[in-house]
């Protein structure tokens, strides 16, 4: 779980990962959505240059851009471990030869 996190309208939310049942669910307190992984067809993610130990992160869940849900202010040390967790060796291409 990451906590500390805002949407879009700046409401605050928390990221759960279900790896069990392979489920991001992004909460806020009104409403819990959940994404399985297969919904995410990618993530992308960029420094915050107000401080760059944070970045905001999209995850597309549809064929355009319109279909991106943004996190702010994810701490950068978690940014590879989140899109590892949820699209695996695909958000590495430079690794996937490594075997």
């Amino acid at each position: 779980m990451i906590k500390g996190l805002l949407n879009k309208r700046g409401d605050p939310i928390r990221l759960t990962f279900k790896p069990e049942s392979r489920e991001l669910w992004i909460a806020t307190k009104e409403a819990t959505d959940k994404l399985s992984f297969s919904q995410i067809r990618d993530i992308v993610s960029e420094p915050i240059h107000t401080n760059t130990d944070y970045h905001m992160m999209g995850f597309q869940t549809g064929t355009n851009v319109n279909s991106m849900l943004w996190v702010y202010f994810v701490p950068v040390q978690y940014v590879k471990s989140i899109k590892y967790s949820i699209l695996g060796l695909a958000s590495f291409p430079f690794l996937q030869n490594e075997h």
